[in-house]
């Protein structure tokens, strides 16, 4: 899901980048599509998506692990999202180091 999520946000960002550009800064419409293709590499979607989709593997991973361990009823449920969060949150920033200096 986070593959799609990713496609989803980079054609919000292109599309509202042409908005911005054309009717709010009043630039030429046709110049930035053909910029838009001229400077988007293929490579750059490609490692977003492995990215993407390897983050949503280690968020799901820890998420069911920190879930599957959880004891103490409502409690224990609510230091487990937290630990899971925070864990997951900290194991992406990590690890989109290490993928962008592997991958770039």
């Amino acid at each position: 899901m986070l593959p799609v999520l990713v496609v989803f946000g980079d054609l919000v960002g292109i599309l509202g980048g042409y908005f911005v550009s054309v009717h709010v800064l009043g630039g030429n419409p046709v110049v930035y599509v053909n910029r838009t293709y001229q400077y988007l590499e293929l490579n750059d979607v490609y490692v977003g998506l492995i990215k993407a989709a390897f983050f949503g593997f280690l968020i799901a991973l820890i998420s069911c692990s920190q879930g599957f361990l959880t004891e103490g009823g409502a409690e224990g449920v609510g230091k487990s999202t937290t630990r899971a969060v925070v864990f997951s949150s900290m194991t992406v920033l990590i690890s989109d180091y290490f993928l962008t200096a592997f991958l770039f």
